[in-house]
């Protein structure tokens, strides 16, 4: 038996207009940093590649692990917390890059950085789910994703200059 769809279109919660407002801000931030992060640190600090590479690589490993376990700190923090913490790990990223003058403290930022984006990720596409009815679920997410995908674009776009 197939779904029908819907007879009246549904207005999409404010929630949904925060997150994407929120993650188009710190994508065209923070996020969109981290393309640049290359160029910044052989700048800044004279680091060879692998260095660099190896402050990703922590950042996008610690994110893998922390999916796992997020469920955990977004039930201790609440959603509303954990997206807030969350993406401030993403702002606060350009006071990492300019006060930790040591590969130690980046590589610890970049631990705290992944469990930002684990934590910012996965309440956020939780709290859509759960804000939309199941039909409209792909027309919200689609939403929030091109918010972050603009807002990416745009910042790396302006950070180039």
């Amino acid at each position: 038996m197939a779904e029908t769809a819907p007879s009246k279109a549904t207005k999409p919660p404010r929630d949904l207009w925060i997150l994407c407002a929120t993650f188009f801000f710190i994508f065209l931030g923070g996020g969109a940093l981290q393309q640049h992060l290359n160029a910044i640190l052989a700048k800044t600090r004279g680091w060879d590649g692998l260095m660099i590479g190896s402050v990703l690589a922590t950042v996008y490993g610690t994110f893998a692990v922390w999916r796992l376990f997020i469920g955990y700190s977004m039930r201790l923090l609440g959603r509303r917390r954990s997206i807030f913490l969350g993406t401030l790990t993403y702002a606060l990223l350009p006071f990492a890059i300019q006060y930790c003058h040591f590969p130690g403290g980046l590589h610890l930022a970049a631990v705290v950085w992944g469990w930002g984006a684990a934590s910012a990720w996965i309440t956020s596409s939780t709290q859509i789910l759960d804000l939309t009815e199941t039909h409209q679920y792909g027309r919200a997410s689609g939403t929030f994703l091109s918010a972050v995908f603009i807002g990416q674009g745009l910042g790396v776009l302006i950070l180039h200059r």
